[in-house]
């Protein structure tokens, strides 16, 4: 892209809207990266959770 535009093979507007978008894109992944890590240590802390009554189930029995 950078290339390009530095070649004037496209226009500024053309750049930064390309540049705008693909910067909205990187956004959106990672908030989607956060989300999915959010949900790992969820299901970790759900995993542990389990663990911990299995645990106390099998010392009461």
């Amino acid at each position: 892209m950078t290339d390009m535009y530095l070649d004037d093979k496209i226009s500024k507007e053309a750049y930064d809207d390309k540049y705008s978008e693909i910067g909205n894109k990187l956004d959106k992944c990672e908030e989607e990266k956060h989300l999915f890590s959010d949900c790992v240590l969820s299901q970790k802390n759900i995993v542990d959770k389990m663990k911990l009554i299995r645990q106390k189930i099998k010392g009461d029995g």
